[in-house]
């Protein structure tokens, strides 16, 4: 029975070895797939934080632009309030206009009394366009309107 149990006990240290090799290169396979995974990971997580910066940026151009589009907005906004003041003043003019032919009358007095009521009436339109615009955009405008203010007050001159 010795010999019986030498060889088993042979077998069995022949088994251990080979079971321990074989979990060895088990151990082996599965340290080589998790540093495949670990490598893997690792460059999803760089691209990942690449994406990020990116959002970042693409986020931040958004935000710009949003804030251009806002004060492209406002800027349209009061250029429409502006000409419809202006388009309110031109129809006041016309209206003194039809007024002033309306009420002609052939008498020196009254056409000197109208002509100085239509530059009156001139001046003020000017003046009000001149409050309607922004010094800082519309110097060419507002020395335009000035010099119109000094001609209807040199003929207002003339006349009288």
């Amino acid at each position: 029975m010795s010999e019986l149990q030498d060889m088993l006990r042979g077998q069995a240290r022949l088994h251990r070895k080979q079971g321990a090799v074989a979990l060895g290169q088990l151990f082996e396979s599965a340290i080589e797939e998790i540093q495949l995974l670990k490598k893997t990971y690792n460059q999803l997580f760089d691209a990942f934080q690449d994406c990020q910066g990116e959002l970042a940026k693409a986020n931040e151009r958004v935000k710009e632009l949003s804030e251009l589009c806002a004060s492209h907005e406002k800027d349209m906004f009061r250029q429409c309030v502006f000409m419809e003041k202006v388009a309110e003043k031109l129809e006041q003019h016309r209206e003194w206009q039809a007024t002033a032919k309306v009420l002609r009358r052939p008498t020196r007095e009254s056409q000197q009394a109208l002509n100085k009521f239509a530059i009156e009436k001139k001046i003020e339109g000017a003046y009000s366009v001149i409050s309607l615009l922004d010094p800082t955009k519309d110097s060419k405008a507002i020395l335009m309107a000035n010099k119109y203010i000094r001609e209807q007050l040199h003929k207002e001159q003339e006349q009288a």
